[in-house]
């Protein structure tokens, strides 16, 4: 779901494999202070209040229309969400987790392709930012 819509009945897609792999990375944390003694073995490292970067995933979609005329406006509504909105929700059901998500990019889209009873599908890769990756509360 994004900000509370169903995205395949919105815009007509859905996931395939790997969104979870992409959701669930682990941040990297953030450079902190250390001091390198030349009269001591190792570093010394202040980690008591330790922070972490953002991190960028990119889901892999396919956007199904009815057909043509379908496929072109549920492709414009969702190009028109991810260019306008800021920070949106992303709400995995299956993870029972909530991402504050930012859009950064779309790359690899497929040309169109007729399935059967003339629906029209594309394959892409969107690239979204999680700015809050350790802040990804329950869906209750």
């Amino acid at each position: 779901m994004i900000d509370g819509l169903d995205v395949y009945d919105t815009y007509g897609i859905i996931f395939e494999r790997g969104v979870f792999n992409e959701l669930l990375k682990f941040p990297s944390r953030k450079e902190v202070f250390s001091q390198s003694w030349k009269d001591q073995d190792g570093t010394v490292r202040y980690v008591n209040n330790p922070h972490f970067e953002s991190v960028e995933m990119n889901l892999q979609f396919v956007l199904i229309g009815q057909n043509i005329t379908d496929y072109l406006n549920k492709l414009n509504a969702f190009r028109n969400k991810m260019l306008t909105s800021g920070y949106f929700n992303f709400d995995s059901i299956k993870l029972n987790m909530r991402f504050t998500l930012l859009y950064k990019s779309m790359q690899q889209i497929t040309h169109l392709t007729r399935l059967s009873n003339n629906k029209v599908a594309s394959r892409f890769v969107v690239t979204l930012i999680d700015d809050f990756p350790t802040n990804h509360p329950n869906l209750q």
